[in-house]
């Protein structure tokens, strides 16, 4: 249902799941920058979504904690967070 709203789509759902739900499963896969950032963490060379979920099924369970994760190190590489 909640897909179905004009300008909702795979990472505002995901997102929900994650952080309004406590889903800590759910990696967002439509957040193209944390893509990237697990493609040069697990040096992958496709592009492909299917490839980035296949490359965090060992630790699915925690997939949403590894999101938080690449999020953290971006803004402490722009120096946002304080030290």
């Amino acid at each position: 249902l909640l897909g179905e709203l004009k300008g909702i789509g795979r990472w505002s759902l995901d997102y929900i799941l994650l952080r309004g739900l406590g889903r800590l499963n759910v990696f967002p896969t439509g957040d193209a920058g944390a893509q990237n950032k697990l493609r040069r963490y697990f040096n992958l060379s496709a592009s492909d979504t299917e490839h980035v979920k296949r490359s965090l099924e060992p630790w699915s369970e925690y997939a949403g904690l590894i999101y938080f994760h690449l999020l953290l190190a971006s803004l402490d590489e722009k120096g946002v967070l304080p030290h």
